[in-house]
């Protein structure tokens, strides 16, 4: 292939240093850089080209005008120029030796924070290089840094942010311009992330001298002499799933791996699903039907295993609008009623009454003194009124001048023969009448209930 030396003067010829050579391509116009019979890198109108790698310090490439992709100390950032949105990539991948895996994350932040990690200076007013070392104690993602440069430090030349993990530059900011005794903000080309626990070294120096800018305090000490904006973050895993895994979604057809539970035999899966449903225990061979069920914790049970609802405390006004009727049964015909009292002549002796279907009786005691007309004693033998002749009945026809008295021994008495076989029948009125009636039901809305067990 021919070629021609190229020299930083314009020429034809020349070399670099050492084995190194610029070289054009006569074929296709393009500047090629040889280290000695090897070429390493070319630059055409179409692109350029690395024979091994492209590495860059802490810059950033930058994409058409619009995006660029720049170091962000543990990430790698992209970033919309025009927007000035920076956007962290889902990762995923393993190490070298395949021992560690990393599984599909992303990161979810928190609030920002304005952070003094120095606080101010004591006494007030008190000079010191700007040299700090932090090492947070959660993930953060710093996005400005604020300092207070002294009134004695000199303001010309270039100066810059590095930031350094060991004894490597993770990233740097240029500081255009700043003016002394006045707060100076730094905001970061891209979000710097640090995890926690990491320890960083955080310097302003003067790209020419090196020098380290000194920053204080005002005049008193109320004003901070270094402080960081930033926003916590923790990783977020990304569209993982784990044999087993159960989710709703609003369709009803099995995808990706995600077997909709209705009862179908286990054995109507591909192998690979019916292996991992069998992972999950042993004597499973239908998948749960959970159409029109709702999902409980297991409590210490056998994991799909249907459960009865247990005790369920409800509302009065859940409790529907109902009567009830029946009846008692036959009451026996062989029974009576029983009493201690009733009236004779006109004195209550307690308060019992019958009717006229149900004569009652009673009979003069052994010890009743019954006297005829004549005078005479009823002989003690035959007592009972029944026995007693027409005139010795007749005790009301005495005279005027004398009375008659006895006494009435008044036994336990019955009401007689009951009535034949009968019932008694009954209604209630409504047990839960003028309530508006509510559903026990909690509301609801139906999803298909998925378990994932892989394709």
């Amino acid at each position: 292939m021919p070629f021609i030396p190229y020299n930083s003067a314009g020429g034809e010829s020349g070399s670099l240093v050492g084995t190194y050579q610029y070289k054009i391509n006569q074929t296709n116009g393009a500047l090629e850089l040889w280290k000695g019979e090897e070429k390493i890198a070319e630059q055409n109108s179409d692109g350029s080209w690395f024979k091994t790698s492209l590495t860059t310090g802490v810059g950033s490439f930058h994409l058409g005008s619009v995006h660029s992709i720049g170091s962000a100390g543990q990430n790698v950032v992209f970033k919309n120029e025009v927007s000035g949105l920076a956007f962290f990539p889902v990762w995923q991948g393993q190490s070298t030796d395949g021992a560690i895996i990393i599984e599909p994350s992303s990161r979810k932040f928190a609030a920002q924070v304005i952070a003094e990690p120095n606080g101010a200076l004591v006494p007030a007013g008190t000079p010191v290089p700007y040299t700090v070392s932090l090492t947070p104690a959660s993930n953060l993602s710093f996005t400005k840094v604020e300092v207070m440069p002294a009134d004695t430090a000199a303001t010309g030349g270039e100066w810059v942010v590095e930031f350094v993990a060991g004894s490597t530059e993770i990233a740097r900011v240029d500081i255009p311009s700043w003016t002394a005794g006045a707060l100076l903000s730094i905001p970061f080309e891209y979000p710097l992330d640090i995890r926690a626990g990491d320890s960083i070294v955080t310097r302003i120096i003067r790209k020419d001298t090196g020098a380290l800018m000194q920053c204080r305090p005002g005049a008193t000490a109320a004003v901070p002499w270094r402080r960081t904006t930033s926003r916590m973050f923790t990783d977020a895993a990304v569209g993982t799933h784990e044999i087993g895994d159960i989710k709703e979604a609003y369709r009803s057809d099995d995808h990706n791996g995600w077997v909709l539970m209705n009862g179908r035999p286990v054995s109507s899966l591909t192998p690979t699903q019916q292996a991992a449903a069998s992972s999950l225990g042993s004597g499973l061979t239908f998948l749960p039907d959970t159409i029109g069920k709702l999902a409980m914790g297991a409590n210490g049970s056998t994991v799909f295993v249907g459960q009865s609802a247990g005790s369920l405390t409800i509302a009065r006004s859940a409790l529907p609008n109902f009567t009830l009727s029946g009846s008692t049964g036959n009451e026996s015909s062989s029974h009576t009623h029983t009493t201690d009292s009733y009236t004779i002549n006109g004195q209550t002796v307690g308060e019992y009454a019958t009717n006229s279907s149900r004569p009652h009786t009673f009979a003069f005691s052994s010890t009743s003194t019954v006297f005829r007309d004549n005078g005479s004693t009823l002989a003690g033998s035959d007592q009972s009124y029944a026995a007693l002749s027409a005139p010795d009945r007749d005790i009301d026809g005495v005279n005027s001048y004398h009375n008659h008295t006895f006494s009435v021994f008044v036994p336990t008495k019955t009401s007689g023969s009951a009535n034949s076989t009968h019932t008694h029948g009954y209604t209630t009125t409504s047990l839960n009448g003028n309530v508006t009636q509510t559903s026990h039901l909690p509301p609801y809305i139906a999803f298909g209930k998925f378990i994932y067990l892989g394709l």
